[in-house]
C-alpha cells in the first residue's frame, strides 16, 4: 500500500512543482511523465487480465476471428522475438501519450488535467488491465481534436486505429460526431431528463435481453457474465458529480467555447455508468467519455478566484485521490491471496518489503501470506 501512497505524493509534488518554477516546469512534466509510464510500463504480473495477454501472446490462443489490429501488433513483435514486457511497455507508452498530446491541445492547465488522468482509476489504474480499449481511449481522446478542427481525415484514421485494436471504439466513433454537430442543441433539461432516467435503468438488468446478438463472438461474456452488485455509494456519488458540472454548464461554455463538448461528453459517462450499473464489462464504455472529465476538472478550477479556487482543487483532488485508494482497497479485498496491485512488481524489482507493504493490514482483509 505504501507504493501507491508513495506515487500519490510524487505525482502530486511534481505538479506543484511544475507551479511553484514555472521557468522549469517542463523539465518537471518529463520527470511526471516518466514516472508514470516506468510505473505502468515496466509492471510485472500486475492485473487481472496480465496472464491472460500474456498467454495469448506466446501461445497465439485468441488471434483468430479477433481485433486485427492488436493481431498484427502482436506478430510484429512476435516478428522481432520481442519479449511480452515489451509489448505491454509499447501500449503504455502510447496510452499515455495519447491522453499527454491530448491535454496539450484541450487546455492551458495541462498538467492539472494529467494529475486527474493519473488519479482517477478508470483511466490510469485500469490501463493496466484493459490494456486494448485503454489504448483506444487515449486514442479517441486525442482524435477528437481533429474533429472539432474540422481535420476529419485525421479523426478518421485515429479513430481508425482505435477500432482495430478494440471494436468498442466504434460506439465514441459515431457518438464524438454527434456531440460535435448537436452540442449546441443539447440544453440542461435534456442531460437532467436522461440522467433521472438512466437511473431508474441502473436497477435493472435490461441489457442481457440483447445477449442474443453476441452469441456468435468474444463479447457475449459481457452481456451473460450474470448479475453484478450495484455499489449505491458509486451511483450516489457519480451522479453527485453530475449535478456539480451542471451546476457550472453555463459559466464553462462562456468562458471555455470548447467546453460545450467535453461537459456533454463528460455528462454521457455518468448516464452510461447508470445504465450499465450492474454490469462491469459494459461500464468500461463510460471511459470513452469519462477521460473527458480530466479537462473540465482543470478548467473548472480555474473559474474561480482565491479561496474558492483552493477549494475546488483541495475537493476534486480529494474525489480522485479517494478514488484511486478506493480501487487499490476493492482490488484487494477480491483478491487477499492472488492480489492483483499489491504487492506492486516491476520487471526490475518487487516491491513487497515491509516498507512497500505498509498499511495492507488496514485495507479490510485480515490475513496476508507472508511467506
Amino acid at each position: 500500500m505504501a507504493f501507491y501512497l508513495l506515487f500519490l505524493f510524487l505525482i502530486t509534488l511534481l505538479i506543484g512543482l511544475t507551479y511553484l518554477f514555472t521557468n522549469k516546469s517542463n523539465f518537471f512534466q518529463i520527470i511526471l511523465l516518466v514516472l508514470a509510464l516506468a510505473v505502468a510500463g515496466f509492471r510485472d504480473g500486475i492485473s487481472g487480465d496480465f496472464k491472460s495477454y500474456v498467454n495469448w501472446y506466446i501461445n497465439k490462443t485468441r488471434d483468430n476471428d479477433f481485433e486485427f489490429g492488436f493481431v498484427l501488433i502482436m506478430n510484429l513483435f512476435r516478428w522481432f522475438n520481442l519479449n511480452y514486457h515489451i509489448l505491454f511497455f509499447f501500449f503504455s507508452f502510447f496510452t499515455i501519450f495519447f491522453i499527454f498530446l491530448g491535454v496539450k491541445k484541450y487546455t492551458k492547465h495541462s498538467n492539472l488535467a494529467f494529475l486527474f488522468f493519473l488519479l482517477i482509476p478508470a483511466l490510469y489504474l485500469n490501463s493496466w488491465s484493459i490494456i486494448r480499449q485503454s489504448f483506444a481511449v487515449s486514442i479517441g481522446f486525442c482524435a477528437f481534436y481533429y474533429l472539432i478542427n474540422k481535420k476529419y481525415l485525421i479523426y478518421v484514421v485515429l479513430m481508425g486505429i482505435g477500432i482495430s485494436v478494440h471494436y468498442s471504439a466504434i460506439v465514441p466513433f459515431f457518438v464524438f460526431v454527434g456531440v460535435y454537430k448537436y452540442a449546441d442543441r443539447i440544453r440542461i433539461m435534456h442531460i437532467v431528463v436522461l440522467l433521472f432516467l438512466s437511473l431508474i435503468l441502473s436497477q435493472f438488468y435490461w441489457f442481457y435481453i440483447f445477449t442474443h446478438f453476441f452469441e456468435k463472438t468474444h463479447y457475449v461474456a459481457y452481456f451473460s457474465s450474470g448479475n453484478t452488485h450495484i455499489n449505491p455509494n458509486k451511483i450516489i456519488v457519480l451522479n453527485c458529480l453530475g449535478v456539480f458540472l451542471l451546476f457550472y454548464w453555463a459559466r464553462m461554455k462562456e468562458v471555455f467555447p470548447i467546453q460545450k463538448y467535453f461537459i456533454v461528453l463528460s455528462l454521457f459517462s455518468i448516464i452510461i455508468t447508470n445504465l450499465f450499473a450492474t454490469a462491469n464489462d459494459l461500464n468500461r464504455f463510460s471511459n470513452y467519455f469519462t477521460v473527458f472529465e480530466i479537462v473540465v476538472f482543470s478548467d473548472i478550477i480555474f473559474l474561480e478566484f482565491k479561496e474558492r479556487r483552493g477549494l475546488l482543487l483541495t475537493g476534486l483532488y480529494l474525489y480522485g485521490v479517494s478514488l484511486f485508494l478506493y480501487t487499490i482497497k476493492a482490488d484487494y479485498n477480491l483478491n487477499n491471496q492472488g492480489t492483483k496491485y499489491i504487492p506492486y512488481n516491476s520487471v526490475f524489482y518487487k516491491f513487497d518489503s515491509p516498507f512497500f507493504m505498509y498499511g495492507v493490514d488496514y485495507l479490510g482483509n485480515p490475513s496476508i501470506d507472508k511467506k
